[in-house]
């Protein structure tokens, strides 16, 4: 009988835990579509349950809802709070994986809440974890996301280093949109650095991976990132080229926040350019995204450009409005290195009105600005100059104080021995710490000369890629040139003598020279040497057709009027009405010349 009592009670209890699990999950699924207030006292109330029924499935996801909702909200410390809670769990129920992933998302919420060398410990504990559970991917994600972090706090030698090994790892385990994307990520930290011409390297082959991948996302702002490139050059049409691809992408696929960051670039390049009347419709179509996204960085940036576009049509008032609309948005959310950009174009506006002694005051602003902001980027040089006096100084005190020894070492020599020991000791450590700057500074190089002999085996790699579609196109030409030739001379033949085999060989001739076999290999290796220029033609010009396609890519190449006949197998006068089609397409104005206008495309 009692046996039987301590079953019953036993199902009782598992009945019991049975509906409060039931119940944990039934809140964290109304969570799931619940505002955020309900949904938050939700899953509160599903953490509370699940850490009395020590129930982990259910720890783990009220942990992660609530911390998202925290993050959302910007209440960062909250979140960091639950995250530390997690670790414990994760340890107790000996889940490492999950001990990797607060380990992770902690460290993104410390560099929120500004302690850096928090953030890199949460990474570095996360990657050694991922490394023993043998998650390659997600070790190069570490080490993808401690370059990152390097690269924002202006550590550039050990953001390299990190990137280069995360690059490693992904093209060991093949995973090309990981190598595309941590490629972009070093040509934005080289064009930070404004090294322009590296920072473009890599963006063509973060772009060329993007593209294979047919990634559309990264594609579009690959392409947006490198058309600053092309800006820093005033090759304003190469900008613009790269922009609208990017801004059609992004349309395509609903990627808001590309769309809203390409308009405005668009906006900044169409005020450069003086096309004010198509920057304000770029501008306040960005703004209008940026409000809905709650943007307040981009509405920062909008507000500055949109004063430009006020000061070129002579609005100085409605101009100067913005731009202290802008300042104070920069001021709210910590963007001073925007400062003195918006004081400059503050004092000419101030100037043109004229209110010369404001102009002046805020001359004054800005140039203090600049000089602040030229001081804070010459803080590394700075700090190593002072770790050199500090080491000469050391020197020179440890001369004195051996001189000192040798005077009175009769009298104090053992407080001289203390003395000169912890100089030497510091002395030590300064050289320490020089060689260590001296070995970065030798690491670097080093990975400044792989870089280079990377971009040049790229380099030789598409100077190759071109050879072979020279060498195809010719082969084409001379293929052609022998049908036709063949073709020629069967039907020169009397009627009598062109029996039914001639006839079909010069059928089978006819489908050779017009099938798209040859023009599916071509156009397939033209696209890996001139990337991007059929996709800029046919999202540019609607309508465009294949022929036509053909035609404007053998003439980027530069073909002659006469390999361009026997690629298209027609006549030279075929070529010429071809060419004038092609013109009236693309709308080409009587003065720009054809080839050229390709040519730059």
């Amino acid at each position: 009988m009692k046996r039987h009592i301590s079953l019953l009670l036993l199902l009782m209890m598992g009945l019991g835990i049975f509906a409060q699990t039931e119940k944990i999950d039934a809140l964290l699924e109304q969570a799931q579509s619940a505002e955020a207030e309900p949904a938050l006292q939700h899953l509160k109330q599903a953490l509370d349950l699940s850490e009395q029924e020590n129930y982990a499935k259910g720890i783990f996801s009220s942990i992660d809802e609530l911390s998202s909702l925290y993050e959302n909200q910007g209440a960062f410390a909250e979140a960091g709070k639950l995250y530390e809670k997690g670790l414990i769990y994760s340890e107790k129920f000996g889940d490492t994986e999950q001990s990797a992933i607060y380990h992770s998302n902690l460290a993104i919420i410390h560099y929120y809440l500004g302690d850096w060398e928090a953030s890199v410990a949460g990474f570095k504990d996360a990657l050694k974890l991922n490394e023993e559970l043998g998650r390659r991917e997600k070790v190069a994600d570490g080490y993808a996301n401690l370059a990152n972090l390097y690269q924002m706090e202006g550590k550039h030698v050990e953001s390299v280093d990190y990137y280069l090994e995360a690059i490693r790892i992904f093209e060991e385990i093949g995973l090309q949109n990981g190598v595309g994307t941590t490629i972009f990520n070093l040509a934005n930290l080289y064009h930070q650095r404004e090294e322009d011409s590296t920072a473009f390297d890599y963006f063509n082959q973060a772009e060329l991976i993007f593209r294979a991948e047919k990634d559309s996302a990264s594609l579009a702002r690959s392409l947006s990132s490198k058309s600053v490139s092309y800006f820093n050059w005033k090759e304003y049409d190469q900008a613009e080229i790269l922009l609208d691809e990017g801004l059609i992408i992004a349309q395509n696929i609903g990627d808001t926040q590309a769309h809203m960051h390409i308009l405005y670039k668009l906006g900044t390049l169409y005020n450069y350019q003086g096309r004010t009347e198509k920057a304000e419709r770029s501008l306040k179509q960005a703004f209008d995204m940026a409000e809905e996204q709650q943007s307040s960085q981009h509405i920062c940036w909008i507000k500055l450009e949109l004063a430009l576009s006020e000061k070129a049509k002579g609005n100085y008032t409605k101009g100067l409005q913005l731009l202290d609309e802008s300042m104070q948005i920069a001021q709210e959310i910590g963007m001073g290195e925007y400062f003195h950009e918006i004081s400059k174009i503050k004092a000419e506006l101030l100037e043109e009105l004229p209110d010369y002694r404001a102009a002046l005051d805020t001359y004054k602003d800005y140039a203090s600005q600049r000089d602040s902001l030229l001081t804070e980027k010459k803080n590394s040089r700075i700090a190593e100059l002072q770790t050199i006096y500090e080491t000469e100084k050391k020197d020179k005190e440890i001369a004195i104080l051996e001189k000192d020894a040798v005077l009175s070492q009769l009298r104090i020599y053992g407080m001289s021995a203390g003395l000169i020991a912890l100089v030497l000791i510091g002395f030590l450590l300064l050289n320490q710490q020089r060689m260590k700057r001296e070995k970065d500074r030798e690491i670097f190089s080093q990975r400044q000369q792989i870089h280079e002999q990377q971009l040049q085996v790229a380099h030789m790699e598409r100077e190759q890629m071109a050879q072979e579609l020279n060498s195809q196109v010719l082969n084409f030409c001379r293929k052609n040139e022998f049908l036709q030739g063949l073709k020629t001379d069967m039907q020169s033949l009397e009627e009598e003598k062109q029996g039914r085999e001639i006839k079909n060989l010069i059928r089978k001739i006819d489908r050779d020279l017009k099938g798209d076999h040859d023009w599916e290999s071509f156009l397939q290796s033209f696209s890996q040497v001139h990337p991007g220029f059929t996709y800029s033609l046919t999202q540019r010009y609607e309508g465009i057709t294949p022929n036509e396609i053909r035609l404007a890519s053998l003439m980027r190449m530069n073909l002659s009027g006469k390999e361009i006949a026997a690629m298209l197998n027609i006549s030279a006068e075929g070529v010429k009405k071809a060419r004038h089609r092609l013109r009236k397409k693309l709308s080409l104005e009587p003065e720009v010349n054809l080839q050229d206008f390709l040519l730059r495309l």
